[in-house]
């Protein structure tokens, strides 16, 4: 195998370099190129894929999560479906959770026409315990991806903290292994409450603007954090993309079988 160290170094290099020296699509390139050949660095960029499923656990995560980058797929020509497992009824007082779950059933709907995609699929398990309805959720997960055969799933990062994102993983993992059909080639498990050891890195600024209008929409959401807070990560994830100077979506990703080996050695608490 060719030495790459003096190429890796030329890129550094050109990475490093003052700022307008380089035009800026051509810096991209070659931040992107300098992501590919490193060992270290998360890899740049984002893939065509024809078909992808973003598993939400409630309302808000899809666009926490991944709003650019399901703006971006979609402006791409992808088929994107949106499954919301809960209706986020629990998201805080003073509110019955009949009005919550129909408030935020409404948001989650404007919030993906912001970003472009219209088929938004709400099951409806119960906010804060999804871990006692796996079944229902792996059933439903098989269905879809049969129907929709995804390419892609994206979906909060397995070490996420908050039990129905963690749980959410479980169920795509025994959905996944169960599976009749071809399954996705690839799962990309994005930050919402935790970040992660990313993998990949997605450069969203020519799109941030509509991942700002799609948190807007979760008004409710907003009510008990502040959900524009969630763009500082992704101002730091743009320093692999952009060396800082945009808004970028960092994500574990890989391709299933590795993502399925991984899932296992959380559950067994292996390092």
């Amino acid at each position: 195998m060719a030495d790459l160290t003096p190429v890796r170094g030329i890129l550094r290099r050109l990475a490093g370099a003052a700022p307008g020296v380089l035009p800026q699509s051509t810096l991209q390139a070659v931040l992107a190129l300098r992501s590919r050949l490193s060992d270290a660095l998360p890899t740049a960029g984002l893939p065509r894929f024809a078909s992808v499923v973003v598993v939400a656990p409630h309302p808000d995560d899809e666009t926490i999560v991944a709003g650019g980058t399901i703006a971006l797929l979609s402006d791409r020509g992808a088929t994107v479906t949106v499954i919301v497992v809960t209706d986020g009824e629990a998201t805080l007082g003073g509110l019955s959770p009949q009005v919550l779950g129909t408030r935020r059933g409404d948001e989650v709907v404007a919030a993906c026409r912001q970003l472009g995609v219209t088929d938004v699929r709400r099951l409806g398990l119960p906010d804060g315990n999804v871990a006692s309805h796996i079944d229902d959720l792996v059933g439903y997960l098989r269905t879809t991806m049969a129907e929709t055969t995804p390419q892609l799933v994206i979906l909060p990062w397995f070490g996420d903290d908050h039990p129905d994102h963690r749980a959410v993983n479980v169920g795509l993992a025994r959905a996944l292994v169960g599976m009749a059909t071809t399954p996705p080639t690839e799962i990309w498990g994005g930050e919402a409450h935790t970040p992660g050891p990313i993998t990949r890195v997605v450069d969203i600024t020519e799109v941030v603007d509509r991942k700002r209008a799609a948190l807007a929409e979760h008004a409710t959401a907003a009510r008990a954090f502040d959900t524009e807070a969630t763009l500082g990560l992704s101002r730091y994830r743009s320093l692999v993309a952009q060396r800082g100077r945009g808004h970028a979506e960092g994500f574990v990703a890989a391709d299933t079988a590795a993502w399925l080996r991984w899932m296992d050695q959380a559950a067994r608490g292996a390092p």
